[in-house]
């Protein structure tokens, strides 16, 4: 939560920006380069890109909530602080290569996971050579066939962009705890990124 409050100050607060005014949430949407809104155009019009490249890969026509739009935002601006420190520099900047959504059912998180995969893509694989390994792990089985259907046309459609130098695997969270820890190593020469996305975060979670 700490980081969201960060964000949420430098970029809604300091700038006057109440989302809890239904004009705000409507331009937030609109998310024009015009807007008078005091919001950071170039990762925007990424997001608008993103969409409009998301839709067209899928053939749907979706558009975003003012809370996805913010998201997707906070998460450029996370991408954009990872790139200028560093992943290896201390162990301070170790704990913050991961980033949780708190949203709640049906409020289209589902869309803002796929849309992370493009951001990703834009941020960490530019290189000819970089590959992507996707882990999409989910704590109930049951949700497994549901993810196939979603991301595996979709990445197809993202391989034949890329290359074929996309990876996916899906898996309940218990299945990847099970494998040997050399299932999950890198070379250190390796060009492979790896994006671990996992869906359902919060089931098994306690006050403690």
């Amino acid at each position: 939560m700490a980081l969201y409050h960060d964000y949420e100050t430098k970029i809604l607060t300091e700038n006057g920006i109440d989302i809890q005014n239904d004009g705000t949430k409507r331009d937030i949407e609109l998310y024009d380069p015009e807007q008078t809104l005091q919001l950071p155009v170039e990762p925007l019009e990424r997001i608008q890109d993103f969409l409009y490249d998301y839709n067209r890969l899928t053939g749907q026509t979706f558009k975003l909530r003012y809370y996805q739009v913010l998201a997707l935002l906070f998460t450029e601006c996370f991408f954009a602080d990872q790139q200028s420190d560093g992943y290896d520099q201390n162990s301070r900047q170790e704990t913050q290569r991961m980033l949780a959504y708190w949203m709640a059912t049906g409020s289209g998180k589902t869309l803002v996971m796929h849309l992370n995969i493009l951001q990703y893509l834009h941020h960490f694989c530019q290189k000819d050579n970089a590959r992507l390994q996707i882990f999409l792990t989910t704590p109930l089985a049951n949700l497994i066939k549901q993810h196939e259907r979603e991301l595996e046309p979709y990445i197809r459609q993202l391989n034949e962009i890329y290359h074929n130098r996309i990876e996916l695997i899906i898996d309940t969270t218990q299945g990847l705890l099970q494998k040997e820890d050399d299932y999950f190593h890198l070379p250190d020469d390796s060009e492979m990124c790896r994006l671990i996305l996992v869906d359902e975060a919060h089931i098994g979670l306690t006050s403690q």
